[in-house]
């Protein structure tokens, strides 16, 4: 086996044999450009099933890793009001997660037993 007298350095080093390095380059830091790519969203759940922070957001068509973290000491029935409704238990002291694929702009509405608590707000910049 051969050894390269100069190392590749730099992005370029990273970039398949064959492939369009003015792709590689731009696509690189994307926030979507790998397959795996998630955003968690974590709401905790206290007393009176009260919600923190009231609202999370995220950019659009970006997988959002929905986590729920119950400190009360009764279970609770969360339910995120999107296209294709998702629905979660959230045990006493325990928590909960779904994977939600990407989601176009709005506001879906996050109901802790049956009541209005929060949103995810999908199509702004990540965070509470």
């Amino acid at each position: 086996m051969a050894k390269s007298s100069s190392p590749a350095k730099g992005p370029s080093a990273r970039v398949p044999a064959g492939a369009d390095t003015a792709t590689a380059a731009t696509t690189r830091g994307s926030p979507t450009a790998g397959a795996h790519v998630r955003l968690p969203a974590t709401f905790t759940i206290g007393a009176g099933a009260s919600l923190r922070p009231a609202s999370i957001s995220s950019p659009a068509d970006l997988a959002v890793e929905l986590t729920l973290v119950c400190t009360d000491s009764v279970s609770h029935r969360v339910v995120l009001r999107t296209p294709t409704v998702h629905a979660l238990t959230v045990p006493a002291r325990g928590r909960s997660s779904i994977l939600i694929g990407g989601l176009r702009s709005g506001r879906y509405e996050l109901l802790v037993d049956g009541a209005r608590r929060g949103a995810l707000l999908v199509g702004g910049e990540p965070g509470p």
